[in-house]
């Protein structure tokens, strides 16, 4: 999207993290070396063009035990501690009071350009930033929009909240998604504050989502389905992790299948 704003606004070129792309002369130069240099072009692409992305429904580079996580209700323990770390209460929940919402799309502005300079991905960063708060005035509705857009976008900030998100109940990295509250944190309050959240799917929807899990956690599970149903384990997914309604898109990538009805 950064290209894409470069050139509908007439601008000669668009300057990325790592390379810059030159409209007239039609190439990608890399901004640490100038004699490494590959041809570029635009095409119009459908949504049909775009592959599956495996990230969307798994992306772990830290492998916590499990992909799961215990009960936590409703509401996630990342959400909870941010809220904790705002200083705000559930009756200051952006969806109930406007007042507070400037501050937390600052907070979660600032956030993600913080994580964005740690994996030299500032550009990106500040560009995300920049849209986010183009909407800091606007009503929650809009912000919401504004932030599932953003997190939808190829990027490195579904990336990082994810990999965050996927280590709670694992004891071995709780201070590393605590680390993150601060930073990420505000973005993911108000991308999990839907205003709208009130509207439920139509019953007997089923969600799909695939998962690589080791022999292990697959014994772990059948396990679990052999259990009576009072002694039964509750398991929850922390991050925003992306379902399909389509089995066949889940089975692509995995080799295991959750269902949630």
């Amino acid at each position: 999207m950064i290209i894409e704003e470069a050139f509908q606004t007439g601008q000669k070129h668009a300057v990325l993290d790592g390379y810059t792309i030159d409209f007239k002369e039609g190439i990608q130069i890399s901004n640490n070396d100038r004699s490494k240099q590959h041809p570029v072009k635009r095409i119009t692409c459908s949504i049909d063009d775009h592959p599956v992305r495996e990230e969307r429904f798994t992306y772990t580079p830290i492998s916590p035990k499990q992909p799961f996580a215990g009960r936590y209700g409703w509401i996630s323990p990342f959400i909870r501690a941010t809220v904790k770390h705002l200083n705000i209460t559930k009756e200051n929940l952006p969806s109930k009071d406007a007042t507070v919402i400037p501050m937390i799309v600052e907070k979660a502005a600032d956030g993600i350009i913080q994580e964005g300079k740690k994996i030299e991905k500032q550009r990106e960063a500040e560009w995300i930033a920049k849209m986010l708060r183009e909407k800091q005035h606007a009503s929650m509705k809009e912000v919401w929009k504004s932030c599932a857009y953003l997190y939808s976008l190829e990027g490195f900030l579904y990336k990082k909240m994810n990999e965050t998100m996927r280590l709670i109940g694992d004891k071995d990295y709780e201070q590393d998604w605590r680390d993150k509250v601060p930073t990420l944190g505000p973005f993911c309050l108000l991308l999990w504050d839907n205003p709208a959240s009130y509207k439920t799917t139509k019953q007997g929807t089923i969600l799909y989502r695939g998962a690589k899990l080791s022999d292990e956690l697959v014994s772990m599970f059948k396990e679990d389905c052999k259990k009576k149903r009072k002694n039964k384990p509750i398991r929850s997914f922390q991050s925003f992790t992306s379902c399909s309604r389509d089995s066949a898109v889940a089975e692509i990538l995995y080799l295991v299948l959750y269902s949630s009805p």
